[in-house]
């Protein structure tokens, strides 16, 4: 698009929309399922070649169990944040966790985040591993909700919450592929 001389507004939405139904249409042939295909297509930041093999990686790694509950706490997570409405969110202050769940989540938040970065994720096999890491969040999670009350009456402990839950969106959101948008079975 940058390539193109002076191109009006609405003929680069034509252009990007045009682009966004071939690759779809690329991805159907390669057999991804349509919920695979919806959960790689707003991840920005990605080469088409990238979202490729996330994709295929994904849709080998969406009969993962682990991965599929991580998947649906993303929902869950997504659900309580808009909830809330807090504008913007203080970074998580670990000195506020009143129990053991959310230093869990937390720490398992961290160390999921450490592999990423040392990862090299260029190949099916490393998005592989990515999505068994992600996975990693699905205990947690569950014993988050389970145990912990997140709208509190203490606005800093209340806050310090949803901002862990932010953190965690974002990584199962937004940086490799969107699990919220998986059909769960």
């Amino acid at each position: 698009i940058e390539l193109l001389p002076k191109l009006e507004n609405s003929k680069t939405g034509e252009l990007l929309n045009f682009t966004k139904q071939r690759f779809t249409a690329l991805l159907e042939q390669e057999q991804i399922s349509a919920d695979v295909i919806d959960s790689v297509l707003p991840i920005e930041n990605k080469s088409l070649n990238q979202l490729v093999i996330i994709a295929k990686a994904l849709n080998s790694a969406k009969n993962s169990p682990a991965l599929m509950q991580a998947a649906q706490s993303a929902k869950r997570i997504s659900n309580i944040l808009k909830k809330s409405q807090s504008q913007k969110l203080p970074a998580v202050k670990e000195e506020l966790f009143s129990c053991n769940q959310e230093k869990v989540l937390y720490n398992t938040f961290k160390d999921i985040k450490k592999r990423l970065a040392l990862k090299d994720l260029s190949a099916q096999k490393d998005y592989s591993e990515a999505f068994s890491s992600l996975a990693l969040l699905a205990e947690p999670l569950e014993n988050f909700f389970k145990e912990v009350m997140v709208n509190v009456p203490e606005i800093d402990i209340k806050n310090n919450r949803l901002a862990l839950l932010s953190l965690t969106e974002n990584l199962l959101t937004k940086d490799i592929a969107d699990l919220s948008k998986l059909q769960i079975k």
